[in-house]
């Protein structure tokens, strides 16, 4: 059997900060717990268009921080700031702290982000784009952006063939095996009339400097 682990997890706390930052005892563990997954359901609900990369959540006593590193904050602030206002009243709802501060950061090199990769080569896929040529496509243009090496596999129904059937393709290094480096990963996945594709993707960023309790001492 093959002993896989998740490359954010396996980095935790080495070279990768928390994306949920906070203290909690047991009673409010779990209440806290669901608050944050509801909250990162609903950012994820705003679609493609967003460019959404990643969400990281702050508590800190009775209020709670919402940072959203997006591609296109323009569309998640909307015109004079409307749709903003829409998603932080919509988020107010789903938690208990009774203050909510939301933070919207721009993320200049969408092409090294995991998450905006799948999701563009599911787009892709979903507008009938071979998926090898949407692949090639969206590895070149991490490459170009400054990603030291990428990985990205398929697997289902590809081309609508009877068989499912798992296909990759690599440039570049991709690490996974050392700690300090900074791989970026995102599963998604693209429902067809074939049925359901899976992506993964893996970016190699470059080497971090190791940092935390576990941290490799030079």
């Amino acid at each position: 059997m093959g002993q896989k682990c998740h490359p954010y997890g396996f980095r935790l706390g080495v070279i990768q900060p928390w994306r949920s930052n906070w203290f909690a005892d047991k009673e409010d563990f779990k209440k806290f717990l669901s608050e944050d997954l509801a909250v990162r359901e609903s950012i994820d609900k705003l679609g493609l268009e967003a460019g959404v990369a990643d969400v990281v959540i702050e508590r800190r006593s009775n209020e709670v921080r919402v940072i959203i590193r997006t591609a296109k904050p323009g569309v998640v602030i909307g015109r004079k700031g409307a749709s903003a206002d829409k998603l932080k009243k919509q988020l107010q709802g789903l938690i208990t702290a009774k203050n909510l501060k939301l933070d919207i950061v721009e993320m200049r090199s969408p092409d090294l982000s995991s998450k905006l990769v799948a999701e563009w080569i599911a787009d892709q896929i979903n507008r009938r784009i071979p998926y090898k040529r949407a692949m090639k496509q969206a590895m070149a243009r991490s490459m170009k952006s400054g990603a030291k090496g990428i990985k990205i596999m398929a697997s289902g129904r590809l081309a609508g063939a009877e068989i499912a059937r798992e296909e990759w393709f690599r440039e570049g290094r991709v690490p996974l095996h050392t700690l300090k480096a900074d791989i970026d990963f995102n599963i998604t996945h693209v429902v067809t009339k074939f049925g359901c594709i899976g992506l993964k993707v893996w970016i190699y960023k470059g080497d971090k400097p190791t940092t935390g309790p576990y941290s490799v001492k030079r």
